[in-house]
Formats: structure tokens, sequence, C-alpha cells
């Protein structure tokens, strides 16, 4: 015969809080083995603590209660595993930018000398640029300059 817990036993043998193990009986994750009719205590078996274990695992990887259930009912546990290592490397990725632009804020704002403009180094999608060089002598010549430039421009699109 199985060993049964009542949901305080099992908690503490789960490292777990009772209101948790609640959730994921809401949630169908973790259903008690039993339910008593009388008094409605939930038990739940020795068994019971692998999934409970593999639930937590999954957790701290960051999967959703939804992925984890998909996990739970045999979808393809690698796919998702990966797939949830890509978001969290994207995560990774824009946090190191906030974090360079946050450092790069703290040099600035250290700095005697502001400036009238801020650089800003930001990451855009691959495009076409169009670039020209060339020398003006006065401001006046290069708003002729502009017009010509734009005629280039259409030229080549």
């Amino acid at each position: 015969m199985t060993n049964l817990f009542r949901i305080s036993e099992f908690s503490r043998l789960g490292k777990t809080s009772i209101k948790t193990l609640r959730y994921y009986d809401e949630c169908g994750l973790l259903k008690p083995d039993k339910i008593d009719r009388f008094n409605s205590y939930r038990y739940y078996s020795t068994a019971q603590l692998f999934t409970l274990y593999r639930i937590q695992s999954l957790r701290e990887a960051g999967l959703s209660i939804s992925e984890i259930a998909d996990v739970l009912s045999g979808a393809d546990e690698e796919f998702i595993l990966r797939q949830k290592r890509n978001v969290l490397l994207d995560d990774l990725a824009q946090i190191k930018r906030r974090i360079a632009a946050t450092d790069y804020l703290l040099a600035e704002s250290g700095s005697e000398k502001k400036s009238m403009y801020s650089a800003v180094i930001k990451e855009i999608p691959e495009c076409i640029v169009f670039a020209k060089t060339g020398c003006v002598k006065h401001y006046a010549d290069f708003m002729t300059l502009i017009p010509e430039i734009g005629a280039e421009v259409a030229a080549v699109n």
C-alpha cells in the first residue's frame, strides 16, 4: 500500500508551501492522490514527490505553468526547453544592452563637462544606407545640396 501524506506533511517533504500545492491542484499540474470525501483533506503519495520535484525544476528554469503542463502531458520537452533557452538568451542580450546604456549614462553624469548632445548606441534592424562625402564651403551651399542628394537616392531606389 502506498504511503499517503496530508497536504501539510507533503509540503514539508517537498519543501514548498501548502498554498503552492493548492495552486498546482487548481491548475491541474499536481492533483492529490486522494481527497477525503468527509473532510476534504488532500492526500498525496510518495510517488507524487517526483512530479513535484520535476515541477519545481521546470519552474526554476523559467517555464510557465502552461509550459510545465505541456511537458508533464508528454509534449516534446527538449523543444520546449530549447525555446525557453532562446527566450532567456534574448532577455539576457536586452539586459546587457540596458546595463551598457546605464553605464554610459552614469559615466556621462559623472563628467563635469556636459555636452549639448548625447550619443546613444542602438541596435537597429539591417537596412540599406546611402552615404555621400563632399566638402561644402558655406552652410547655405549645403541646403542646395540636399535636393541633389534626394534625386540621387530616388534614382537608386
